[in-house]
């Protein structure tokens, strides 16, 4: 009778938004659920089909993916929603490149740049806000490249 209970009101936080697995269980808890009532409920509800963390995590890799995301910054807000590691590194693998993310985001960022500015501050300006998103050096270069052209010549 418990567990039915926490099935249903696990249904009905469902209903408001995917949750992971951990996430639904914490939620039940919350509410006054004991944590092995909770536990039940939540394998129940992955049984029949209504939670499934895999489906989820890809869903917020390819959300995440198009606000162009780092591999590094995808993984921690999949771990943050409870994901465990190899449902992360799956979804991470089937989202777009990290590369093709940052270079999404620095088609967004370069239509913001100034046209007044020299392609030198466009570009510094540019690998430093794929930095701050996560992007490693190498990757923040290559979609900059694609977006900007060469990279300046040092000035030396």
């Amino acid at each position: 009778m418990l567990i039915q209970k926490a099935r249903e009101r696990g249904v009905r936080l469902l209903g408001v938004r995917a949750r992971t697995r951990v996430e639904l269980i914490r939620k039940l808890v919350a509410g006054g659920t004991p944590q092995p009532i909770a536990e039940a409920a939540a394998d129940s509800l992955a049984r029949d089909g209504l939670l499934n963390d895999a489906d989820l995590a890809a869903d917020i890799a390819g959300r995440t993916g198009s606000r162009a995301s780092s591999d590094a910054a995808l993984d921690a807000t999949l771990e943050s929603r409870g994901v465990d590691a190899t449902t992360r590194r799956r979804a991470i693998k089937g989202a777009m490149t990290e590369t093709d993310r940052a270079t999404e985001a620095a088609k967004t960022l370069a239509k913001r740049l100034s046209k007044d500015l020299t392609i030198e501050v466009k570009w510094r300006r540019l690998m430093s806000s794929l930095a701050r998103r996560g992007f490693d050096e190498e990757v923040s270069r290559e979609a900059a490249q694609r977006m900007l052209g060469p990279a300046p010549e040092p000035e030396g």
